[in-house]
């Protein structure tokens, strides 16, 4: 089928229901229903072509419902408003998902399942983009915007693995990027991924991730930011603080062999030194509106090396007061891959009023500090930084 247009007028209804023959859409509009097509038995070797799931149906709408057996699906250039999906799949062996915009993809039991080459925009219904229970799959070249809200607000990864039984899920993100997208208010970011239930063997592996951010109004250019956020189980986090140079390197495994969460490097650590951080060109924005008081404020960090230790602390910025509530600062880590503590200082006092600890691989990283948050990190009260864990 191609060239059209399937209304479901807001029913719980699907257009094609399938068994053993495959099915072929190219260019069809889902507007307001529960699913294109769904199948009893197995229907191998369906395709979807650039096809769009409108919003107007049954929450759970989506463009192709798997409920049984089928293999070598192919999705492709297709898209979905933020309020409905693009693919509900169980039990399929063998998928590839390329180029498509938003849409949420819920993977259960499933081998062998690529995304590629995609736009995930969460923050759009501040929802999770990929659920994944017991499959084995791999992200690759996709930009993953993280969900944002007010602080104390719950919210969702774009990433979530949710394992509850065998088999334990085997989860591969590669050469993407976490998209930290600032808009008009002091607002916190949700995770890249967060492993929220396991089972032993439970895995999770990065390669080339890397973090950018960009505020609105600036014609869509990204600058290098700190990150990637996992989150989770206490359990994953705490094996997440414990070590964010590594989580920072944007390579590394995070694995719960059944004796505990392990996190460890994926590539040789960059050798470490001891060089000092830098903060440097300090600047009110007037792209973002955030809430960080009149005040003149003064910034100082340290780093943590991948290998231990720590560098010295840098030396304190200059004296600004933002006039929009919030600033703008650019930090280099002059050295090995680190997690990078910062302090906030207002007016000459010498005692820190907030801290921050987060992952800083890249040479330089552009910040912004809206108030409550630095690139949608939460700023802590206080001066001290708790030990790793």
């Amino acid at each position: 089928m191609r060239n059209g247009t399937i209304d479901g007028n807001g029913a719980n209804v699907g257009f094609a229901f399938a068994n053993r023959t495959a099915a072929r859409f190219e260019s069809v509009v889902l507007r307001r229903g529960r699913a294109l097509l769904s199948w009893t038995d197995y229907s191998d070797a369906n395709v979807f072509l650039q096809c769009h799931n409108r919003a107007g149906g049954p929450a759970n709408s989506v463009l192709v419902e798997q409920v049984s057996s089928g293999d070598g699906l192919l999705m492709q250039s297709c898209k979905a408003d933020a309020a409905v999906g693009l693919a509900r799949l169980k039990y399929c062996r063998g998928a590839e998902i390329v180029g498509t915009v938003t849409g949420r993809i819920e993977l259960d039991a499933c081998s062998a399942i690529q995304i590629r080459g995609g736009h995930q925009e969460a923050p759009i219904i501040n929802q999770t983009m990929v659920d994944i229970r017991s499959s084995d799959v791999v992200i690759d070249t996709t930009a993953l915007y993280l969900t944002r809200g007010q602080a104390g607000d719950a919210l969702p990864p774009v990433v979530r693995i949710a394992d509850s039984g065998s088999p334990a899920s085997s989860v591969v993100i590669r050469d993407s990027i976490e998209m930290r997208a600032l808009v008009r208010s002091d607002e916190q970011l949700g995770s890249l991924v967060a492993i929220e239930r396991a089972v032993p063997g439970t895995r999770l592996e990065a390669r080339g991730l890397t973090a950018v951010v960009s505020v609105r109004d600036i014609g869509g250019l990204w600058s290098r930011s700190v990150g990637p956020s996992i989150g989770g189980a206490s359990a994953v986090t705490s094996a997440v603080s414990r070590s964010l140079a590594t989580v920072a390197s944007g390579d590394f495994k995070l694995q719960d062999p059944g004796t505990g969460w392990v996190l460890s490097p994926t590539t040789a650590p960059v050798s470490a030194t001891a060089a000092t951080p830098s903060l440097w060109s300090l600047s009110t924005v007037e792209e973002i509106q955030g809430t960080l008081p009149a005040k003149g404020h003064r910034y100082r960090c340290q780093g943590r090396l991948a290998g231990g230790g720590y560098t010295p602390a840098s030396a304190f910025t200059s004296w600004v007061t933002p006039t929009r509530g919030a600033l703008r600062f650019l930090l280099a880590a002059n050295g090995a891959v680190q997690e990078m503590r910062i302090w906030r200082f207002v007016g000459t006092s010498a005692t820190a009023n907030a801290y921050v600890a987060v992952p800083a691989a890249a040479l330089t990283h552009t910040l912004y500090d809206t108030g409550a948050n630095v690139n949608g990190f939460g700023w802590k009260p206080g001066s001290t930084v708790p030990p790793p864990g």
